[in-house]
């Protein structure tokens, strides 16, 4: 049974998705920066951007740090969820750097990009109003992850930490370094 997803979630399984889908064709990925920048064992680099649909649109923002810094080996990718499944456009690089030239930087530094719906099979970025958009939509297909995904690493002890210390105080010397070897030994 799958569990609902937040959008944190939702958007980091969505990139893990996509860099499934470019790897088979640009190599091996790593996280270069933030939690949206990636570079593959190819020299290409895809800015990867995550929105839920709000109404009618998509909203990201694009920091100072990756437009500043913009290349002729990186891409970005938009990534609109909408429920449980999530759609795509990867803009190359010189059409990622064609929008960003459109767009003057919020007061946080940020260029603001609208991918908006005004209706029914109509969809644009309202900052280059005749990009074919529509054009370049991939499904990345349903996005969901299973209980056990959702689990966290790091699981509550059974005894409190007070607990642990005073049963480490009750025990003798040798009693204490064999159960931290122990556990030294377990954890390595």
């Amino acid at each position: 049974m799958a569990n609902k997803l937040s959008g944190r979630e939702f958007g980091k399984l969505a990139r893990e998705e996509l860099l499934r889908q470019l790897e088979r064709n640009w190599g091996e990925s790593k996280l270069v920066s933030g939690i949206s920048l990636f570079e593959f064992s190819s020299g290409q680099k895809i800015l990867t951007l995550y929105a839920t649909l709000s109404g009618d649109r998509w909203w990201y923002g694009v920091s100072e740090e990756y437009w500043t810094g913009w290349n002729d080996n990186t891409h970005m990718a938009f990534l609109m969820g909408d429920g449980c499944k999530c759609e795509c456009v990867i803009l190359n690089p010189e059409e990622a750097w064609t929008l960003l030239r459109r767009i003057q930087p919020a007061k946080d530094k940020q260029k603001k990009v609208n991918v908006r719906i005004p209706s029914p099979g109509k969809i644009y970025v309202q900052e280059w109003k005749d990009f074919p958009f529509e054009d370049h939509i991939f499904s990345l297909g349903k996005i969901e992850a299973q209980e056990s995904t959702l689990k966290p690493a790091v699981k509550k002890p059974a005894v409190s930490l007070a607990e642990l210390k005073r049963l480490l105080q009750s025990m003798s010397d040798e009693e204490r370094r064999a159960v931290l070897a122990g556990l030294k030994e377990k954890h390595t």
